[in-house]
This record gives C-alpha cells, sequence and structure tokens, in this order.
C-alpha cells in the first residue's frame, strides 16, 4: 500500500499508469521468452526440463529438487 502512496505523491495519476504500462510489456518479454524456451522442448514438463539443460552443472541438482517438490 505504502508503494502505491510514493507513487501517486511524485508522479501522480500519469506516472502509475505509464509505470504499470512499461512495467507490463518487459513481464510480457519475459513471459514470451520463457514460452518460446520451453515450446523449443516438448516434454510434459517443459519448464523443469528447461532449467535441467541450461542450468550449469554445479545448480542443476538444487534446481531439481527445488522443481520437483
Amino acid at each position: 500500500m505504502s508503494d502505491l502512496h510514493q507513487g501517486m505523491g511524485y508522479a501522480g495519476t500519469p506516472g502509475m499508469v505509464w509505470g504499470w504500462l512499461i512495467a507490463m510489456s518487459f513481464i510480457q518479454c519475459v513471459a514470451l521468452s520463457m514460452a518460446e524456451l520451453c515450446s523449443s522442448m516438448p516434454t510434459s514438463g517443459g519448464l523443469y526440463y528447461a532449467s535441467a539443460v541450461l542450468a550449469p552443472p554445479y545448480v542443476r541438482q538444487s534446481l531439481e529438487v527445488d522443481f520437483t517438490s
């Protein structure tokens, strides 16, 4: 709630609207990138498989435990 109060105080309504729109566009870029990545490896566990393939070997074991539990 304090973030909305500060945003309205410093940027006003136009700043809040444009801030949400800009943030939304970047979030959509990340979502589309992840969708493209997972669709290139079509398995039943697309995100799990992609993270296992693309992660460095020293991180791979902890990611598999985090995603499967």
